[in-house]
């Protein structure tokens, strides 16, 4: 799909690239691939806070320095929950309860194995205010 890319953006169609959610490999190929066609990658949107530092964040932030493109976070202040909108009292409503409840009281993190303790982020929001 990155033909197609370069071509809209050879057709006037497009004037730059962002991308979400590449990692430093796929982001490393884009960018070699589009270049070579003369098409500029500008920003990559990864999910990035204090809660969200997986393995390969802070790599791609580095190469998207190297490369010239804007590293772009979503999800800053983690839906919310760094800001101390939710709390083990005032939980989220509907699917995000289920999501976000491990960070608000504790507990396992299937994704990753991670076990968040008691709490959850509780403490942090304390230091933070």
């Amino acid at each position: 799909y990155w033909d197609g890319i370069a071509q809209c953006y050879d057709q006037g169609l497009i004037q730059n690239v962002g991308v979400s959610n590449y990692g430093p490999e796929i982001l490393a190929r884009a960018h070699a691939a589009l270049k070579a066609r003369g098409v500029p990658i500008v920003s990559n949107q990864i999910n990035f806070s204090l809660l969200c530092r997986k393995q390969n964040n802070q790599a791609t932030v580095d190469l998207c320095k190297e490369l010239g493109v804007v590293p772009i976070g979503y999800f800053p202040l983690a839906n919310g929950l760094l800001a101390g909108k939710y709390s083990a009292e005032k939980m989220p409503k509907g699917l995000k309860a289920n999501s976000m409840k491990k960070y608000i009281v504790g507990g396992l993190d299937k994704r990753s194995g991670t076990e968040i303790p008691a709490g959850g982020v509780s403490p942090l929001i304390s230091a933070m205010r």
